[in-house]
């Protein structure tokens, strides 16, 4: 996840989500996101974090600063959209936060 391998951070993560005995928690998620914004690929950002929505798994300021910075150079409209997200899950913005939202707006890092 650190070196931006989105494909390897999915691969790990649905590897121990097919194993009956392992529930990926807030950490594997995580994980993914970190990649996705090593990576720039909103689009699996914005998946795993719905994904973590369907599965009540709670969303916070770092999930979602993972996914701000993935959706660098992205159209607002989805920059707007996941800020909305951001403000139905009561997020607590904390400076890395505000930061990438920012840098998304902005589409800098």
């Amino acid at each position: 996840a650190e070196a931006g391998n989105v494909a390897g951070a999915v691969g790990h993560f649905e590897s121990l989500d097919q194993h009956l005995d392992a529930t990926p928690g807030q950490s594997h998620f995580g994980a993914v996101l970190h990649a996705c914004a090593k990576a720039n690929n909103g689009d699996i950002a914005l998946k795993f974090l719905s994904e973590m929505r369907a599965r009540y798994i709670p969303r916070d300021a770092v999930s979602y600063a993972s996914c701000m910075t993935a959706l660098r150079g992205s159209p607002l409209r989805d920059v707007t959209e996941l800020a909305r997200l951001m403000v139905r899950d009561r997020v607590q913005p904390n400076e890395h936060l505000v930061e990438a939202h920012l840098g998304a707006v902005l589409g800098t890092c």
